[in-house]
């Protein structure tokens, strides 16, 4: 489980022999089956009807490399795991693979993501949709398309490689001076709608007609992020399913591409996975496109009086302690990027507290103020729930984030200058806050660049 991806060129000759040992589990590995520690997938696997072989077959639905995961169960012929909400049973299947119950979850499983970032943006896009293509590393090639099964490719110094696309129909590929080499065309699997690694939305569930518009952006990346469930926080109600919905509205409307959208909801929103998520839209960021960040959880200000997004795995006493989540280091970073215009929609409050009003910081009641965040108002233009102090409605009677729910109304039926319909959101929004009570009272706000079209 500490393999060390870096220097995984040599780790992958000698994997074969060294992960055939006994299927007696370590001391790690019982305690991260035992307190259902979140994990991540080292390796891409295909599903189909949640069962997944061990002889690594391409039928179904890709689990991309750097899922998140937990272990449920072992034993010595599947690992029952859990991801997106339903169970997955890999099936280890030893006479193929000639990998027992220890060695699979050392392949295939690890407490952190494998680093990425000394690969280029390109390459890092074809291993994350599992696309094979030429001048790939053997190293690579496993990160895409995962293990070829041991009794037709005994090692992986060999030249040549046998994978079983299905229980009949074979692949072969061919390596020349350790560089795949042959490919006629990229050879690409599907990709669950709306990022790798998030189901896509059912149109049904969510209360909005998405409008077909003339809007192509290609070249526009979208990154949506929603924290319904906290591990030690209260929750924010619909912040998921609006996060979701946001990404619906970039693919169906707005004419961004599905494999161009990043969506992180609930614990795939951790620390770690909100900043290497950030940092590659950043990287994948084009001058001809537009970058979208949207964000639903809980926002809060930190003990030195900066402002933060909080993520899954944190609580408010030590946020300060992840200055990359700092509002205004975002905000700056974001607006030194070569694209179009980036826009930013926070369906958060910033005043410590949850939806109840009751603080996020345990034992105490702080008088916090957050200085204020400083907004380029030539590059970025900036979408809020509310003022600082306002609260951030839920909308129960449509299952979404209110200035959400919105905001989306508007820009779902085709209307796309931000001018024009924000003060119709301002007013709805209001309206529909004070319903809740006058302390519930939230007017959406515009910074930086407010006087751009949003697609």
């Amino acid at each position: 489980m500490k393999k060390t991806f870096l220097a995984l060129g040599l780790t992958l000759l000698t994997l074969f022999i060294t992960a055939c040992g006994s299927a007696k589990l370590s001391p790690d590995q019982k305690s991260m089956i035992h307190n259902r520690d979140i994990l991540y997938t080292v390796v891409p696997m295909w599903e189909q009807k949640n069962r997944i072989f061990g002889t690594n077959y391409k039928m179904g639905t890709l689990i991309p490399l750097n899922t998140q995961v937990r272990i449920i169960a072992v034993n010595k012929k599947v690992i029952v795991f859990e991801y997106n909400g339903q169970k997955k049973t890999l099936y280890i299947m030893q006479k193929h693979s000639r990998v027992d119950t220890a060695g699979t979850l050392e392949r295939t499983f690890s407490r952190t993501p494998v680093n990425l970032e000394n690969y280029s943006t390109q390459m890092q896009m074809n291993i994350a949709t599992g696309k094979l293509t030429d001048n790939m590393t053997k190293e690579q090639v496993v990160l895409t398309r995962g293990y070829p099964p041991f009794h037709q490719t005994r090692s992986l110094m060999q030249n040549s490689w046998k994978y079983w696309n299905t229980k009949r129909g074979t692949q072969t590929i061919k390596f020349t001076n350790g560089l795949l080499t042959g490919l006629a065309t990229p050879i690409a699997y599907k990709v669950p709608v709306v990022a790798q690694v998030q189901k896509s939305v059912v149109d049904s569930k969510l209360p909005y007609t998405f409008a077909k518009t003339d809007a192509s952006q290609p070249d526009s990346f979208v990154l949506a992020i929603g924290i319904n469930k906290y591990q030690e926080n209260p929750n924010v109600a619909y912040a998921d399913t609006s996060a979701l919905a946001f990404a619906e509205l970039a693919y169906k409307t707005m004419g961004v591409p599905k494999e161009n959208i990043f969506t992180l909801t609930n614990e795939q929103a951790t620390s770690g996975q909100l900043k290497a998520k950030m940092e590659l839209i950043k990287e994948l960021s084009d001058s001809r496109g537009n970058l979208y960040i949207y964000f639903a959880g809980h926002g809060v200000p930190g003990k030195d009086g900066e402002t933060y997004i909080l993520p899954y795995d944190m609580n408010a006493d030590f946020i300060h302690l992840e200055p990359n989540l700092r509002l205004d280091k975002i905000y700056a970073r974001l607006a030194k990027l070569n694209v179009k215009q980036v826009f930013v929609v926070m369906d958060t409050c910033f005043s410590g507290k949850d939806d109840a009003g009751s603080l996020l910081y345990k034992g105490v009641a702080p008088v916090l103020k957050s200085k204020k965040v400083k907004i380029d108002s030539r590059k970025i233009t900036v979408l809020t729930a509310g003022k600082s102090t306002d609260f951030a409605n839920d909308f129960e009677a449509k299952k979404q984030r209110m200035f959400t729910y919105y905001l989306i109304d508007e820009l779902s039926k085709g209307k796309r200058d931000i001018s024009a319909i924000y003060p119709d959101v301002q007013s709805r929004v209001k309206r529909s806050s004070l319903m809740k009570g006058l302390g519930y009272k939230q007017i959406p706000q515009r910074y930086g660049n407010t006087s751009q079209k949003f697609y």
